[in-house]
């Protein structure tokens, strides 16, 4: 296996796949949880891979591991990126 050197998230902003179809976004800062949620998974998949370039960003979604769709890894990160999501640490009330 290849030493992971850098790993790209970029998600969609969407508010329906973000915090669920009956989500009260009234109750939510949504901005806010935006960036809380960029700094969730950055740390998680800092702490799975400490010395790794990561970025995460909004913008069209894709998931690179080395430059790479189809990395090996990308099942793991997608893992870690959904455990970090379902805690749901990141969502910022008004």
């Amino acid at each position: 296996m290849d030493a992971i050197t850098e790993i790209l998230y970029q998600y969609a902003v969407d508010d329906v796949a973000m915090f669920g179809p009956d989500a009260d976004l009234s109750e939510v800062d949504t901005k806010a949880s935006y960036n809380a949620y960029e700094e969730e998974i950055q740390e998680a998949l800092k702490t799975a891979y400490p010395y790794t370039r990561v970025k995460v960003q909004s913008g069209p979604a894709i998931l690179r591991v080395n430059g790479m769709t189809d990395h090996e890894e990308i099942v793991v990160v997608e893992q870690i990126i959904h455990e970090a999501w379902e805690f749901w640490n990141w969502i910022v009330p008004v």
